[in-house]
């Protein structure tokens, strides 16, 4: 039911309170607890009609730091996402993204949440996450659980187990997770949403991503999410993104490089150490600052995490935390020729002065 009112003090705006204090009041008159709930969900619907809005002020999520529940308030890199997803629904056609990305900006957790939300607002939906083994298909289940968990008026579940949560019959929804160890994963069932996690990782990803794609009809307010960080310029997932690229399908590709996220940035306790900080840049940290405008606390957050979370390795930190998705995937996996020294060749490449195609033709 609503928190205390302490707590709504600290999360929602003066208008906001006042329409919750009114609401508890309301509730308290009514003794049916099933009435309560049903008449609870649709006044939260009523104050946050949007579905962003409604999220951002009922998903509660469990925080990185001491995992309390906190509100879902989208990062930029969710809210460059959703863009996305609502100009492509808009046109009426089944949502289809691949997302390629860096580490931990939350996409994973956006996704379930959003399933969740198709879930609960509609009867008789279905989700499924696919994921690469059972300790990750566990945590992307507990994402969904803890979100159902703090629900304020939440569906009654007909299970809650390890892997299937399932609202009471008179809803009908479900969501399920399974690994893709299964390769039939989703065969013989129909699911509105799709979330396949971390496909390059999948023992055989382009039969279990066969499998589970015939699941999902093809039809507007269905959606599959395919996200992954790269490993590789080869597999399913560099194959089904240089397609989308291309134009060659109708999957979004979607990329968010690691400077998306405001967390990834150091501060200077100091004017003199920033400046200090600036001189010592070298080349590639020039280069890197110019082409994607980057702080030097960003920049100083860059040099901390390859020093002390990459062993070293620039290479690995492009691996884990691209710039741009031709970085992603040319510094994963073992390449022959310097990755920094490609990028440095291309940016310095100079653009042909004529293009086309030479014959010869004899004459008589």
């Amino acid at each position: 039911m609503i928190p205390a009112s302490d707590f709504l003090e600290r999360h929602y705006d003066a208008r906001e309170v006042a329409a919750l204090e009114a609401l508890r009041k309301k509730l308290d008159s009514i003794k049916d607890e099933k009435e309560q709930a049903k008449f609870g969900r649709g006044a939260l619907r009523w104050l946050w009609p949007q579905e962003r809005l409604y999220i951002e002020k009922t998903h509660f999520i469990r925080s990185k730091v001491g995992g309390a529940a906190v509100q879902l308030r989208f990062n930029y890199a969710q809210q460059r996402l959703y863009e996305v997803m609502e100009a492509k629904q808009s046109e009426g056609l089944p949502l289809r993204i691949m997302i390629l990305k860096g580490r931990q900006l939350g996409f994973s957790t956006f996704i379930q949440s959003w399933q969740y939300e198709q879930c609960d607002r509609e009867q008789n939906r279905s989700s499924l996450t696919i994921s690469y083994d059972e300790p990750s298909s566990t945590e992307l289940f507990q994402k969904g659980a803890f979100l159902h968990r703090h629900m304020w008026f939440p569906w009654k579940t007909e299970r809650d187990s390890s892997n299937i949560l399932e609202f009471d019959k008179a809803h009908g929804s479900i969501s399920t997770v399974r690994t893709a160890g299964n390769l039939s994963a989703g065969r013989g069932d129909t699911y509105q949403h799709l979330h396949c996690s971390e496909t390059p990782m999948w023992v055989d990803a382009g039969e279990t991503l066969n499998s589970a794609m015939q699941a999902v009809p093809d039809q507007a307010r269905t959606s599959v999410f395919n996200e992954s960080t790269a490993k590789g310029a080869v597999g399913e997932f560099y194959d089904e993104w240089g397609k989308a690229s291309r134009g060659e399908s109708d999957f979004v590709p979607f990329f968010a490089p690691w400077f998306w996220d405001p967390n990834y940035a150091l501060p200077f306790p100091s004017t003199d150490l920033a400046n200090a900080f600036g001189r010592s840049l070298d080349p590639t940290e020039r280069r890197i600052q110019e082409a994607h405008d980057l702080s030097l606390e960003q920049l100083r957050w860059r040099r901390w995490t390859i020093r002390n979370k990459c062993q070293g390795s620039e290479a690995k930190f492009r691996q884990e935390y691209p710039c741009t998705a031709k970085e992603a995937f040319l510094t994963t996996g073992s390449p022959v020729f310097s990755a920094e020294a490609i990028a440095a060749l291309e940016q310095n490449a100079a653009f042909p002065q004529w293009t086309g195609n030479i014959t010869l033709e004899l004459v008589e």
